[in-house]
């Protein structure tokens, strides 16, 4: 779906002057998605202002520039297998890009049921690898392979490679220094990290995804105060997400803002109640923070979502246990090890 005004229109019919030279506008693209806490590479999502009727069910977008309108001719044209694109033949026409003032609403990854959306990842990435196969050179393959190793197949250490080869044949590639940081945290290699995520500042890309892998680094090498600098600047650029704010939260019970960080954990699960990893945050959080009956009940409820692990059913026994509830303790137990079975059964 595309809305374009006027002005756009006059763009191709009266170009002013000095722009028969630009080849090609792009435009804004808001991909719709089901919840704040989606990230498209090295942009967040933000909340739906519901302008547009037909996204209203959707939360979140998260904004692109994408090219869409471009001039015909015989040499330009998408290259590429896979996130086809126009840059290079622009660029090998000496032809400009402007900017459209239109926005296409692209609805796709929040329509995609949850087997579809796996299986256009899968797609993705062995036409990423044609890619690369025929453009070693080209830093943005080289990128592209690492967020499908780290975002899909969760594999940081994997994912790690690509972006820094991609940081090799790029050096002003600050996405692919910001994405090895994240990669590094997750490792728990946090001198590296932070090395990284200083080069990204440095080429200028300070957005939310820049400070959420910022507060990460710095929560856990148990710096909190910077921690919660970080996850706040999240907050003040109006790109905050249940998972930044719980991180917020976390960070000020770490500080001693017990009460002040339980609220912002709390708020964060009843914004996004479906997400298990919220709940382990305030589990945590309230623990360490003397709310015992808050931590266990928490626990509790994180078993209700999704596959829970056999971590997840030990601590809440444990919980359970502390407040001298040990029959329901056992009866978590028990549970646990009914699931265990189950899913060992049914792999």
């Amino acid at each position: 779906m595309m809305r374009a005004g006027g002005a756009s229109v006059m763009l191709i019919e009266i170009p002013k002057a000095g722009a028969a030279k630009v080849g090609a506008y792009e435009n804004w693209r808001w991909n719709y998605v089901r919840d704040l806490n989606t990230r498209l590479g090295a942009r967040p999502a933000k909340k739906n202002p519901g302008l547009l009727g037909a996204a209203q069910e959707y939360p979140a977008y998260v904004p692109t520039l994408t090219t869409r309108l471009f001039r015909r001719h015989a040499g330009v044209y998408y290259e590429g297998s896979v996130h086809e694109s126009l840059t290079g033949r622009l660029a090998a026409l000496g032809l400009a890009t402007g900017r459209a003032d239109f926005v296409v609403h692209h609805f796709g990854f929040g329509e995609d049921a949850k087997t579809a959306r796996l299986e256009k990842n899968e797609l993705y990435q062995a036409l990423g690898k044609m890619k690369l196969e025929a453009h070693p050179d080209d830093p943005q393959a080289w990128f592209e392979m690492g967020l499908g190793k780290l975002e899909h197949a969760r594999r940081p250490a994997a994912a790690l490679g690509y972006f820094e080869r991609a940081c090799q044949l790029d050096s002003q590639f600050a996405a692919g220094w910001l994405f090895a940081g994240v990669c590094l945290i997750r490792l728990g290699r946090l001198p590296e990290a932070q090395e990284r995520l200083g080069r990204t500042a440095e080429l200028g890309l300070r957005n939310a995804v820049y400070y959420q892998a910022l507060g990460d680094a710095h929560f856990h090498a148990a710096h909190y105060a910077e921690a919660r600098e970080a996850y706040a600047q999240v907050a003040l650029m109006g790109e905050a997400s249940p998972l930044s704010t719980a991180k917020l939260g976390a960070s000020e019970v770490h500080l001693g803002e017990v009460d002040q960080g339980i609220r912002h954990m709390q708020e964060a699960v009843a914004s996004d109640p479906g997400f298990g990893e919220l709940y382990d945050i305030l589990a945590a959080g309230a623990l360490l923070g003397g709310y015992v009956r808050l931590a266990a009940d928490t626990a509790e409820a994180r078993l209700e979502l999704g596959t829970p692990k056999e971590l997840h059913f030990q601590l809440a026994a444990a919980l359970q246990e502390q407040l001298g509830e040990r029959e329901r303790a056992l009866a978590i137990l028990s549970r646990g090890r009914a699931a265990g079975m189950a899913t060992a059964q049914s792999g």
